[in-house]
């Protein structure tokens, strides 16, 4: 039960756009959007990656994980992993621009990391170096990196996320990230410092009013005004979430308390037994 549309974003949505855009002609930025968990951050962060596929540039996707001893780089890694195991992973790491900074990707590839040398040596090299990777994806057609729920990364990806921040205004590529808002975590601090300094946009995401929760709704079923129990149950359990929009809406139909029916001509949708 997802819904075709993103509704209440507007605003977010021209931004990010016109981040893609910047980032396709050569003006990198880093965005970063905050919110309570379900609010629509992915949402968000995957509408700027589908917008910037249209364009044929790269979209590179990695995620921090909850995690008793965080990994270093965990989400950088994934995403520049993934993207190199492609046909264009050999022709990005052959980049002249790469090879002074090698020993300094080490801790990404393994083939690059010289026996007895710590790859980390310099955290200010290997930031650099990760800028000059992102760029060597980003040269020909440009770049969308996605890196999801930073409240979990590790200090390593954050200052990282911190460099690119400041450096990458001259490069085709744009750096989105979500942070969950509900507790403290460095990677909240980042963002509310990153914006004070402002070399990052940061949106901070609010629950959907009403009225937009019931236009979800009613794009999710594909028909007019739903049953009035259903809209008490939205009113009183989703909380202006999208994504319990929607989980309360597949329970309803997964259950079948609510299903599609056909009257006079019409679709639908018809509510089978009381919602509580």
């Amino acid at each position: 039960m997802l819904c075709p549309i993103t509704v209440g974003r507007d605003d977010e949505l021209q931004t990010l756009a016109e981040a893609v855009d910047g980032a396709a002609g050569g003006a990198g930025s880093v965005h970063v959007l905050v919110g309570e968990a379900g609010v629509g951050k992915s949402r968000l962060a995957t509408a700027s990656a589908e917008a910037a596929r249209s364009r044929g540039m790269r979209v590179l996707v990695g995620r921090a994980v909850p995690s008793t001893v965080p990994v270093a780089y965990r989400p950088l890694a994934e995403a520049f992993l993934s993207a190199l195991r492609g046909p264009d992973g050999t022709a990005v790491l052959d980049d002249p621009g790469l090879t002074a900074f090698r020993s300094s990707l080490g801790w990404l590839v393994p083939e690059w990391h010289r026996p007895g040398h710590p790859a980390t040596a310099s955290p200010l090299l290997a930031s650099e170096a990760t800028l000059r990777l992102l760029a060597a994806f980003a040269r020909d057609r440009g770049c969308v990196l996605v890196l999801e729920d930073l409240h979990w990364a590790d200090a390593d990806t954050l200052a990282h996320l911190e460099y690119l921040a400041d450096n990458l205004a001259a490069e085709r590529a744009l750096v989105v990230a979500t942070i969950r808002a509900e507790r403290a975590s460095p990677a909240l601090t980042l963002a509310h410092t990153l914006r004070a300094r402002g070399t990052a946009t940061v949106a901070q995401l609010a629950a959907l009013p009403r009225e937009q929760v019931l236009r979800m709704a009613r794009s999710c079923l594909g028909s007019g005004e739903p049953p009035a129990a259903v809209v008490r149950l939205l009113d009183a359990h989703a909380d202006g979430l999208p994504f319990l929009v929607e989980e309360l809406l597949a329970s309803l139909v997964g259950t079948g308390a609510l299903v599609a029916t056909r009257t006079a001509g019409r679709r639908g949708p018809l509510l089978r037994r009381s919602c509580r």
